[in-house]
């Protein structure tokens, strides 16, 4: 597995890897994306929702951590000082919504979100099921499930980052779909590896089909 994660000649554990995952997501055809960190994880999920729906935005949330390269550092929402540095060269396209702990608080950032997703060009909603880095913060009832109904009618991908909640982390496999939500696409990362530096995005395959290009366009 380890030097058989490029696009080209799969090793076997890759692809008994990829079948286990992709047969936790609860629609059948699920694909998936093997990456080596949970940042890396965070990127292809940015990259797929780039190529699926061509809308640049992304709507983030404060609180949040997702990595540091440099897209999910874009969507970083954490602290200001790891941005601040890399400022000028970061995405212009990624705007943030209130990470919410009541149900006002919830009703106030859900009316945020639907301001921004009507401007059209958001194509990606980046959300930890719960809030991992910025205080361990659960979303009222109903937040999420809301939270993808205006993404999908807006026409933006709905991408969970669970790379703290997921495998079990969380008490249940994916805590999204323990929620009662089926994200367009899943980050996984953490307890997959046991210490090796392994992540995944798994999904629907028709957001994932968006890679198949005439042109060849990877993701390794």
């Amino acid at each position: 597995l380890l030097q058989a994660l490029g696009d080209l000649y799969p090793s076997d554990a890759k692809i008994a890897l990829l079948e286990r995952l992709t047969k936790l997501y609860p629609e059948a055809g699920a694909k998936g994306i093997l990456a080596q960190s949970g940042s890396d994880a965070v990127s292809a999920a940015l990259k797929t929702a780039k190529l699926a729906t061509n809308k640049p935005g992304v709507l983030a949330f404060s609180g949040a951590y997702h990595g540091l390269g440099y897209g999910p550092l874009a969507a970083c929402g954490l602290r200001e000082s790891y941005r601040a540095p890399f400022a000028t060269e970061l995405s212009a396209h990624v705007s943030f919504a209130a990470y919410p702990a009541t149900a006002e608080s919830a009703a106030q950032s859900l009316e945020a979100c639907r301001a921004r997703l009507r401007q059209g060009d958001v194509g990606a909603v980046l959300i930890e099921p719960v809030l991992g880095r910025g205080g361990v913060v659960a979303p009222p009832a109903g937040f999420l499930s809301e939270l993808q109904r205006l993404a999908a009618e807006q026409g933006a991908l709905f991408v969970a980052d669970e790379i703290w909640t997921g495998l079990g982390r969380a008490g249940t496999w994916l805590s999204t779909i323990e929620q009662g939500v089926v994200p367009d696409l899943i980050c996984l990362g953490k307890g997959l590896g046991g210490g090796l530096p392994l992540s995944a995005v798994v999904g629907r395959a028709s957001v994932l089909q968006s890679w198949r290009r005439e042109a060849e366009v990877v993701h390794t």
